[in-house]
């Protein structure tokens, strides 16, 4: 039950950390060539997409932009 009041008194933190992670990694992907870590990053996005925990789910782009 500790654990449980720990994760809801620090969830702003526990995403942050999180969104600079996957931040961090998109980038480190980004500058090295091989498509390996670039098919096992999308895998990881997958799942944080899946669950809501990346940046791409939680900030929409409006639909006037879209163009």
């Amino acid at each position: 039950m500790n654990i449980i009041n720990w994760i809801v008194n620090n969830w702003v933190e526990i995403a942050a950390a999180f969104a600079a992670i996957t931040q961090g990694a998109r980038l480190i992907v980004k500058l090295t060539p091989t498509p390996r870590d670039d098919a096992v990053l999308a895998s990881i996005i997958g799942v944080l997409k899946h669950v809501g925990l990346t940046s791409d789910t939680i900030v929409k782009k409006p639909s006037n932009l879209e163009d």
